[in-house]
């Protein structure tokens, strides 16, 4: 039988041949190191505590960290949002009003609203880019012109409520304003005028010129000419992100379509009123000049001081007079020009 695990200790009779010394079995066996001191022991059993202390204290902190990684983020978004709501406050009219939908002439739906049951004249409002129908300015300005017109609002492709996306260039933005005023024109108003805020003033100057099928056009911070993006091309899906948390969906493609310089010449004797603020950072005097230039010079100018980009620096109850005085003097709508190409100018 196999002997288990011994040692050998001290001399003594040799019972089983193994030089003088006996085995004493394993169970029996004393420590093979003496014990430590008692105050090595002491401070062993303090620094084990002082470990497990810290293990403690990095388990504990651990969900705090993770806490902190949450929340974070969170708090950064609702800011953003506050900020949002602060710089482009939307919210709807406080008349009564008919939403409904219409299609562009590329098939994208438009989402429309109007104000107002007066049948004679109407008023279309078209948004500055990243806005919306919902834009409290807007919605302001609407809600003053409901008291002598029927106004009709709508979100341009990439805004809102409607479909599609908007893109560098006029050619999605001309086909939706004309949606509208083919409605205006097929619900019974006999006299449609438009007033348009930077790119919806763009629109509405580009469609008086091509298509002939506006009463009066009031185009405010509406640039001659398209800034040049090229230097910038880079950064453009960057951009398309950031617009589309404040609202609007952009594809960075174009430009398409002509800008209101190209059209000068061709603009109806119409009633045409641009308004410019004194503080605005979006065009060149000089392009405007040429503008007034190639249109004859017919188009009535307004420079606010005091005004920045799309702001009317409380002039709203002189644009209600000046498209009241308009619309008494044009009398019956023209029956238009033959629409033209965009992409032929």
């Amino acid at each position: 039988m196999a002997k288990a695990r011994s040692r050998l200790e001290g001399p003594g009779e040799d019972l089983e041949g193994n030089g003088g010394y006996r085995i004493i079995p394993e169970r029996h066996a004393r420590p093979a190191f003496p014990p430590l001191p008692l105050e090595e022991r002491r401070e062993e059993a303090v620094a084990l505590e002082g470990r497990e202390s810290g293990d403690h204290e990095r388990r504990g902190a651990c969900p705090a960290a993770m806490a902190a990684g949450a929340i974070l983020p969170a708090a950064s978004f609702i800011l953003l949002r506050r900020w949002r709501e602060r710089v482009m406050p939307r919210r709807d009219p406080r008349v009564p009003f008919v939403e409904f939908r219409l299609l562009s002439g590329d098939g994208t739906p438009i989402c429309v609203r109007r104000l107002g049951e007066r049948l004679g004249e109407a008023v279309v409002v078209a948004h500055p880019a990243v806005t919306g129908q919902r834009y409290a300015p807007l919605v302001e300005i609407a809600e003053l012109l409901c008291s002598r017109f029927s106004v009709y609002t709508f979100d341009f492709r990439g805004h809102g409520s409607s479909g599609g996306r908007l893109e560098i260039g006029l050619q999605g933005p001309v086909e939706d304003l004309g949606a509208v005023v083919r409605h205006a024109r097929e619900y019974g108003h006999r006299w449609v005028g438009v007033v348009g805020f930077s790119i919806g003033g763009m629109a509405a100057l580009v469609r008086a010129a091509l298509h002939g099928d506006l009463d009066a056009v009031v185009a405010v911070s509406a640039p001659p000419v398209f800034p040049d993006v090229e230097a910038y091309r880079r950064w453009l899906p960057l951009w398309s992100l950031f617009l589309r948390f404040l609202g609007a969906r952009f594809r960075p493609v174009g430009p398409s379509g002509p800008a209101p310089l190209d059209v000068a010449e061709r603009l109806p004797d119409v009633p045409l009123l641009l308004v410019h603020g004194a503080r605005e950072a979006f065009y060149r005097r000089e392009d405007l000049d040429r503008f007034m230039e190639s249109a004859g010079k017919r188009p009535e100018l307004w420079v606010l001081e005091g005004a920045a980009h799309t702001e009317l620096a409380g002039r709203e109850p002189d644009l209600l007079r000046w498209l009241e005085k308009g619309a008494e003097a044009r009398g019956p709508a023209v029956d238009g020009n033959p629409p033209a190409d965009l992409d032929s100018i």
